[in-house]
């Protein structure tokens, strides 16, 4: 990778309901072109992300199963990988199985869902993912990457609670969107999934890091530049240092708008040495210049 590096969340970042409008699509090519490294981060899975990809191109791995997995779209090949034991999955679906909320399982490029449970069934078979509809009881045949809770956000947050207290340091509880809870394998994430692929490339001079939800936490917190769209919740946004509008006003653009203004690049900047971001901005008391916080563009 380049010294220019931008790894951005999908939903609710650069789509909005499923759909990457055009003005987004040509911001995300004009950083390409401008000589960004431009890498996904995303829950989804490859067969759901793939259709986007002619909108939202990368060269690169992507980071998907919110970290559990990832893949290089141009061969297909597996880089990396985590499981969430069996016994582990069970107990997570034990423990939200009669939270009145849908089931999700998912296998490699497969999932698993109960019968009736109408709006999982309906989206997997519009994309034509591999479905199976017969998880009858709160048991699995192998490991897999990762069961997902999804409904009611009130009851989505309040089964989040009861996951980390029952399950602890066996699983990584994450809210991954409006409604949505995973249940993943220790430690994963997607931010150590990134952390995974800086080993092998390198640590770029300049990092840029946008995600909406708590699932993008440790991505955003890897960041020389963390970037959160301004419908995202308060805890994301205190760890931003640019907000930017939400996805439904394709608020990618303006963030995109600020990185091609860029003049220059920060020095080398060690890890853990501070969470100030860097880039163009205000002199700080170490000399280095300081992205300020704004949103969208005004200082905050």
């Amino acid at each position: 990778m380049g010294p220019k590096v931008l790894v951005s969340d999908f939903d609710g970042t650069l789509a909005h309901r499923d759909r990457v409008s055009p003005e987004v699509s040509r911001a995300w090519n004009d950083l390409s072109r401008a000589g960004w490294d431009l890498l996904l981060a995303t829950g989804r899975i490859y067969a759901s992300v793939r259709p986007h990809l002619a909108d939202v191109p990368t060269a690169h791995p992507l980071i998907l199963y919110d970290g559990a997995r990832v893949i290089v779209p141009s061969t297909d090949e597996v880089l990396f990988e985590r499981f969430l034991p069996a016994e582990t999955a069970e107990e997570a679906l034990r423990l939200g199985w009669s939270s009145g909320l849908e089931v999700q399982v998912f296998g490699d490029e497969e999932i698993i869902i109960r019968p009736g449970e109408g709006r999982s069934g309906e989206y997997f078979r519009r994309l034509s993912i591999p479905l199976r509809d017969d998880l009858v009881e709160p048991r699995v045949d192998s490991d897999v990457y990762r069961v997902i809770f999804y409904g009611d956000p009130a009851a989505v947050r309040g089964l989040a609670i009861r996951m980390e207290d029952a399950l602890g340091a066996a699983a990584t509880v994450t809210l991954a969107g409006d409604g949505f809870l995973d249940v993943l394998a220790p430690g994963v994430s997607k931010g150590a999934a990134l952390e995974f692929l800086l080993r092998s490339g390198g640590r770029p001079r300049f990092l840029v890091c946008a995600g909406d939800h708590h699932n993008d936490r440790e991505l955003l917190l890897l960041a020389d530049l963390a970037a959160v769209p301004d419908d995202a919740d308060d805890e994301l946004k205190e760890i931003g240092h640019f907000i930017f509008p939400p996805a439904a006003e394709g608020g990618f653009v303006e963030l995109a708008r600020e990185l091609l203004a860029l003049d220059d690049l920060p020095p080398n900047r060690q890890a853990g040495n501070s969470r100030d971001p860097v880039g163009s901005g205000r002199e700080t008391v170490e000399g280095r210049r300081k992205w300020p916080r704004t949103r969208t563009g005004k200082e905050i």
